[in-house]
């Protein structure tokens, strides 16, 4: 029981970095998408 519990914590955190990544790549470009000269 606490191997499955551990598991799905990982797949949790894993899900949590993932969609912290992805809304960091977006905020990223949103500046670049509406100034393209600012780098």
């Amino acid at each position: 029981m606490s191997f499955t519990n551990s598991l799905l914590g990982f797949f949790c955190l894993e899900n949590t970095v993932l969609l912290l990544h992805h809304t960091t790549k977006i905020l990223f470009k949103v500046p670049w998408v509406l100034n393209p000269t600012y780098m």
